[in-house]
């Protein structure tokens, strides 16, 4: 089935709704939810970092969209359901030993992720408040406050450079002593 040149071009213009306008319907929702995803994370915990994916996920969905109209509908089905296997296999099956492997660094990146919401959202704004109370130029302050989650992931990202860069302490197990047994001593 030949879709409309002009449709697809406007959808691709939508992370995943070219996909989903050319049959790709499970293809097309994951795209198009990790895309509406970051945007709402982003927003939500004041994550501006993490917007430098948005064009990445926009030109991925928009160039794929003209390369998989090119493919018979029979061969994007057949795409569609593979992905839909593959994802729920991965996603899922490899959560768990994820988590049991990483759960250090999964509960250190929640934890920040949580205190920077928690600070962005009550501590500096209160902050503000009290400095402008008293009536001090605050635009240093709001300066410094502004850049504390900055530094707080470069200082969290150069710890995790250090130890990647020491990698996993083996415990060496001493040699034990290699003692001659000669019998009883009384003998």
């Amino acid at each position: 089935m030949k879709k409309n040149s002009f449709f697809t071009f406007c959808f691709a213009f939508i992370p995943g709704a070219g996909e989903m306008y050319l049959g790709m319907m499970k293809k097309g929702l994951a795209v198009m939810s990790v895309f509406w995803g970051v945007c709402a994370i982003a927003w939500f915990f004041q994550f501006e970092f993490l917007l430098w994916l948005l064009p990445i996920i926009w030109f991925y969905s928009f160039f794929e969209t003209f390369n998989i109209r090119q493919l018979p509908y029979e061969d994007r089905l057949r795409m569609d359901n593979a992905f839909s296997l593959r994802v729920d296999g991965s996603v899922f099956s490899g959560l768990r030993p994820l988590l049991e492997k990483r759960h250090v660094l999964i509960g250190g990146g929640l934890i920040f992720i949580g205190g920077w919401a928690i600070f962005s959202s009550f501590v500096s704004p209160l902050i503000y408040y009290f400095v402008e109370t008293m009536g001090y130029e605050s635009w240093y302050l709001r300066s410094i406050l502004n850049r504390i989650p900055s530094v707080v992931v470069a200082v969290a990202v150069i710890f995790f450079g250090i130890y990647l860069v020491k990698g996993k302490k083996r415990h060496v197990q001493p040699e034990e002593e290699f003692v001659e047994y000669r019998g009883d001593s009384n003998e």
